[in-house]
């Protein structure tokens, strides 16, 4: 029997949770008796005594953290790995979750090549072959920023304008299936280039990432996909932009001649809509943002055809013009 007492005892019992001059007695692992150092001597008078000369005597506190990631993992495994104890368990698994628990920001499609690359890393490192937590978490450093510009400028700069270049003439006619025929053609796309980046990073280690980024492969692919997206712009701009003019310049005799249909369109019919498209074309390759292109073509437009030069006349030429003709 062991006696500890001569102690401020804290007992978290609601009915007595203070003892000033406490103390309590153990028969192994289990309390069996908490009161007064007095009491408690009184009941076991040959119990062994540890004087706490004042100290604080409490239940010891029970330690119940739990890494919130070892709930998910209890049962992982990875095939062919055999831990041997603990310290295997814990170089094999749970060092390995919080190698990437460490924050890195990538591109999702392109930038599972790393993902793939780092499974072959960690499943290598596990069989016991010597690879550095160093050079995996340089793989993640060193690959995110490079695949992440590639990833943006193919597929957010490049695939959905031009899958959404291919759904607009349905969509402009008022198809609802617009919109669902998008959804899965990107959807599709992306879905088969991650499924095709973490499958060769993981076969290929990271030769992958050199075959990508320096064979050239990237650049022929933009390159090709710019040519596609010049195609389909001239489409659309030919079929959805339409700039015309119904100015007329008087001839004598009462007889005018058509600035559009006499001149423009023999040269070339469309030629002020072709005009319209490369100007906005050589101001935003100039450096200047959509939205401010949006804004001057709003405003010209406006002007322009509030005057007369483009459009229907304008609502400020066409009623002086109504006039004159009715005199």
């Amino acid at each position: 029997m062991l006696i500890i007492g001569n102690g401020r005892m804290i007992t978290r019992d609601a009915s007595k949770a203070f003892i000033e001059n406490g103390a309590v007695a153990m028969d192994g692992n289990t309390i069996v008796m908490v009161g007064t150092t007095d009491e408690v001597k009184k009941a076991y008078p040959d119990g062994e005594f540890v004087d706490a000369r004042g100290g604080v005597i409490m239940p010891a506190f029970i330690n119940t953290h739990e890494h919130i990631y070892s709930s998910f993992a209890r049962g992982l495994s990875i095939k062919g790995y055999n831990p041997k104890g603990f310290l295997d368990i814990l170089d094999g698994q749970w060092w390995t979750i919080d190698r990437h628990l460490t924050f890195f920001n990538t591109e999702g499609i392109w930038g599972a090549l790393i993902h793939g690359i780092v499974l072959a890393m960690e499943e290598q490192r596990a069989m016991g072959l010597p690879v550095a937590d160093e050079a995996i978490q340089g793989i993640k450093v060193g690959l995110m920023g490079p695949l992440a510009g590639i990833g943006d400028t193919i597929d957010w700069s490049t695939i959905k304008p031009l899958m959404a270049m291919l759904c607009l003439p349905l969509a402009e006619s008022g198809s609802f299936i617009a919109p669902v025929i998008y959804f899965i053609l990107v959807a599709g796309i992306l879905t088969t280039e991650e499924f095709f980046f973490v499958n060769i990073g993981y076969r290929m280690g990271t030769e992958a990432a050199m075959t990508i980024l320096g064979g050239g492969m990237v650049n022929k692919f933009i390159s090709c996909a710019s040519v596609l997206g010049m195609f389909m712009m001239g489409g659309l701009s030919a079929s959805m932009v339409n700039v015309y003019t119904t100015a007329q310049i008087p001839t004598g005799e009462g007889t005018v001649m058509a600035i559009q249909g006499d001149i423009l369109d023999a040269v070339a019919p469309g030629l002020l809509t072709l005009a319209t498209v490369l100007l906005v074309y050589k101001y935003l390759r100039s450096g200047h943002s959509m939205m401010k292109a949006t804004f001057w073509l709003l405003v010209i437009g406006l002007v322009l055809g509030a005057v007369g030069i483009i459009g229907d006349g304008g609502f400020l030429i066409k009623p002086i013009m109504d006039l004159t003709a009715a005199a």
